[in-house]
């Protein structure tokens, strides 16, 4: 077990993109078309901008009354953008799709009578990626499970309830215990490694000793059965001293949690929590204002106001960057008023690189504010990849370090801080 504290030399750059009022703060950002980032401002609308000249290129209003239920996606696999819009006075969100070529001005102009509804509840948008040719958008429902929509934002298929498609021992437990999806929530959810799913970890009100984690995959095409499947799933245990997931990445190969007392944890066994990688990092909050759940749509949407409550920003936020390393950001107290990059590594669990965007510019660290990062396409000149990094007032580019195919002795030694032990996060890991 290692520890990341607070005074972890920065070895990375970032400069802002751009900057928005307390009254319209940033609900989240993406990449975009070629060297964009997508940027989702709260009770303003999308704003684009480009990475490389650091400017801003265009922008779509929300519309007069209309509220953004998630953040707003671009999809590369079909080259379109998706939001899910609340009308006002409605407590079911509007999935709308458009492109770059589309003449709208405003994106409540794209909600009618034909618009495609979502009932169920909103955790998150996940574009598809180039994952699938068919491309398109996951919508996360608020139970943790996971709808494929396509370019016309109709629904192409849906995934079984987490907890249920896990193969013979999720069989098992529902012969046992019965279809436990009505009492789970989704905590978070990552878009999944080289696109084409997302990685969800659901909480089972029964049981706050576990969560459990699913990797949900699209799959076939125009010619071939469409669907969502459980690639895999398995129950993680909650680390002692925390009450809830606040980020999650994975693929294939692994998966990462970041925990609400600042344990990091890298599983590279699904069946197996002996071999998983810890960390704990000091400095920086990780407990996400508001409750699990509450997004627009359904009855748990049904008493929630368009407000500031859309606009949180998770406390902890995590993305992959290929071959077995993640960025993990985090905001608050020794985190220099930006927000704190760290690159880590499923495979032995340590810190690579560490940076803070912008120290100093975002009133001093406010935990309340939040970050939400995303990788972008491409490297830098160096060969150094890119994030757009959004929290509460600024959207932001990092550029982070990540070693060569070989780790070093200093990597897994030498880089790792194992000094910091009284300032790190109460609980064992």
């Amino acid at each position: 077990m290692g520890i990341l504290d607070a005074e972890q030399t920065d070895s990375g750059v970032s400069v802002v993109l751009g900057r928005h009022g307390s009254s319209t703060p940033v609900m989240g950002a993406g990449a975009g078309p070629d060297t964009t980032a997508v940027a989702t401002i709260h009770g303003d609308g999308v704003v684009v901008y480009d990475c490389d000249a650091q400017t801003k290129t265009r922008s779509w209003a929300v519309g007069r009354g209309h509220a953004f239920a998630a953040p707003a996606v671009f999809d590369r696999g079909c080259g379109r953008y998706f939001a899910a819009l609340l009308p006002p006075g409605e407590t079911d969100p509007a999935l709308v799709t458009w492109t770059d070529a589309d003449p709208i001005a405003s994106l409540d102009q794209a909600v009618d009578a034909s618009s495609t509804r979502l009932p169920d509840g909103i955790a998150a948008l996940v574009a598809v990626g180039e994952g699938n040719d068919d491309g398109g958008v996951i919508v996360v429902d608020v139970g943790g499970g996971a709808r494929w929509f396509g370019a016309d934002a109709r629904k192409l298929a849906a995934s079984a309830p987490p907890g249920e498609g896990g193969g013979v021992d999720a069989e098992k437990k529902k012969k046992k215990t019965g279809s436990a999806s009505a009492k789970r929530v989704a905590e978070t959810c990552g878009e999944a490694n080289g696109g084409g799913g997302v990685v969800v970890v659901t909480a089972d009100r029964s049981n706050a000793d576990v969560r459990t984690v699913t990797l949900y995959e699209v799959t076939g095409g125009e010619h071939g059965g469409r669907s969502v499947k459980t690639a895999w799933e398995f129950e993680a245990s909650v680390p002692e001293g925390a009450s809830r997931a606040v980020a999650v990445a994975g693929g294939t190969d692994d998966a990462c949690v970041m925990w609400s007392n600042g344990v990091w944890r890298a599983y590279t066994s699904h069946n197996d929590e002996s071999r998983m990688r810890t960390l704990v990092t000091a400095g920086g909050a990780n407990e996400t204002p508001g409750a699990a759940g509450k997004r627009a749509g359904g009855k748990r949407g049904a008493a929630i106001k368009v407000d500031n409550n859309f606009a949180v920003l998770p406390a902890a936020s995590m993305a992959s960057l290929g071959g077995g390393f993640y960025a993990v950001a985090q905001v608050g107290p020794g985190c220099g008023g930006g927000a704190r990059i760290a690159v880590f590594d499923s495979k032995y669990g340590c810190v690579h690189s560490c940076t803070e965007t912008h120290p100093g510019s975002s009133g001093g660290g406010d935990a309340a504010g939040g970050v939400r990062i995303a990788a972008l396409p491409g490297v830098d000149g160096d060969g150094d990849p890119r994030l757009v990094v959004a929290i509460a007032g600024e959207v932001a580019m990092a550029q982070v370090s990540v070693p060569g195919p070989t780790v070093t002795l200093l990597d897994v030694l030498g880089r790792l801080n194992l000094a910091a032990g009284p300032d790190g996060p109460p609980g064992a890991a």
